[in-house]
């Protein structure tokens, strides 16, 4: 229940399909913990040197993820299921991978960037992957609320592949 007196308009747990309601469950555990996950990227990314036009797209990533974490934690809410996220291989690799860039001293700017560049295409497909089997699975559960937010985060999501793109032919070598 969301609140003592408003009891949540449908809990997982009393889905009539158990299958779909723990699919979307891991999912959405999985989105969550990719969309915090990139929020502390975006920070190691924000302290390193790039363009001036790059920095504005990774800033402006951040702020997307953001509004994505707080739309995931509403629909934690309406499921009427604890905030809590999971970290699958494909994350750890793509973290370890963040990690390596933020540390690299010796690569110039213009290679900093495309390799941030690259890594935020991935990242990018992977969430509209993921947003894509969540909108899917919700709409399938009859799920009206959720799906809403989801589609907008999956909406924003594409949005920011365009950007992506864009930033790319910014960069300069």
């Amino acid at each position: 229940m969301i609140f003592p007196d408003h009891p949540s308009p449908k809990r997982l747990q009393d889905h009539d399909n158990q299958v779909l309601a723990t699919l979307f469950l891991t999912d959405l555990k999985s989105i969550y913990g990719t969309e915090k996950e990139m929020l502390d990227i975006l920070g190691l990314f924000l302290r390193k040197e790039f363009s001036k036009d790059f920095g504005k797209t990774i800033s402006f990533y951040a702020s997307i993820s953001n509004k994505h974490v707080e739309n995931l934690e509403t629909i934690f809410l309406l499921v009427d299921n604890p905030i809590k996220s999971i970290h699958g291989h494909i994350l750890s690799a793509v973290s370890q991978e963040a990690k390596d860039i933020s540390e690299d001293n010796d690569s110039s700017p213009a290679i900093i960037d495309l390799k941030i560049y690259k890594l935020l295409s991935h990242f990018n497909h992977y969430k509209i992957a993921c947003y894509s089997q969540l909108v899917a699975v919700s709409d399938k559960m009859g799920l009206t609320d959720v799906n809403g937010l989801l589609r907008e985060n999956l909406h924003s999501e594409q949005k920011m592949s365009e950007k992506i793109q864009t930033s790319e032919s910014l960069l300069t070598f």
